[in-house]
């Protein structure tokens, strides 16, 4: 829930302190290959991997990324990727963030419509799109090296007690998306974490989770939109696919105004 970004010290001294106060605790889980339907065909785009790290101070982080392969190529042009993540279950706190004024009832979109805040209305760093991440942070933490894509996602939580649904989508179109496949992790009460696996063994989403993630976008001030599994995208057309069609559809609007001039 806690968007900070985490620096990474390398020195000596940091060393010490960790040796010292004790030892970091990690997880990490795998997905590969991650496989999405395009024109018809199940195809392997590339892999998720995810990780789960206890630090010194009861601050517990957790890192993902989506390494795309060539066969995403196709699809860049005219659909987007985004790391969506729902909270699914949260200890009542007084100190937990709200929304709209009220204690946050799980299962929601994190973060909700808006931000975290008394009321709605939004704030600099966060807007109302059900992603995590805004398009500013999405520039950031997305990265692109020769034909592959790097999509990174990032969690420090400062609630306990929380379960949270990390999943990878797809944008559709008319506030539409598809989820892809994801992981599920948890807080525990001191600030360390106590699980992380893939969703239903094999990162997939089930019927059940579709449903938990309808009933989070309503709860979260997204209920026009709507979530889909098993979609089956269309390649966007080539350029010159593209250059050929509007090259076509000049050349009959001339011919159909050629014709209603000579009549």
């Amino acid at each position: 829930m806690h968007r900070k970004r985490l620096a990474v010290v390398a020195t000596m001294a940091l060393a010490v302190i960790l040796a010292v106060v004790g030892s970091v605790h990690a997880d990490s889980i795998t997905i590969d290959p991650v496989k999405l339907k395009i024109g018809g065909v199940s195809t392997d785009i590339g892999k998720i991997t995810a990780t789960t790290t206890k630090g010194t101070e009861d601050n517990v982080v957790m890192e993902g990324l989506f390494t795309t392969n060539a066969a995403v190529l196709p699809l860049l042009d005219c659909f987007k990727f985004h790391w969506f993540q729902v909270v699914t279950a949260l200890t009542a706190s007084d100190t937990n963030p709200k929304f709209d004024g009220d204690a946050l009832k799980p299962p929601i979109v994190d973060p909700v419509y808006g931000g975290y805040k008394s009321t709605k209305g939004g704030k600099a760093t966060d807007d109302f799109l059900p992603w995590y991440w805004n398009a500013e942070e999405e520039k950031t933490e997305n990265t692109t090296a020769g034909q592959t894509k790097k999509y990174h996602i990032s969690d420090a939580p400062t609630v306990v007690g929380a379960k949270f649904d990390t999943w990878l989508i797809v944008e559709l179109g008319d506030k539409k998306f598809s989820v892809i496949a994801g992981y599920e992790w948890a807080t525990g009460d001191k600030g360390d974490i106590t699980s992380l696996k893939k969703k239903n063994g094999d990162g997939l989403p089930t019927a059940g989770d579709m449903t938990t993630i309808a009933t989070a976008l309503a709860n979260s001030g997204f209920g026009d939109w709507t979530a889909e599994k098993d979609s089956d995208l269309t390649p966007c057309p080539e350029p010159s696919t593209i250059a050929l069609l509007a090259a076509g559809s000049g050349l009959l609007w001339i011919r159909r105004r050629r014709m209603r001039m000579a009549a």
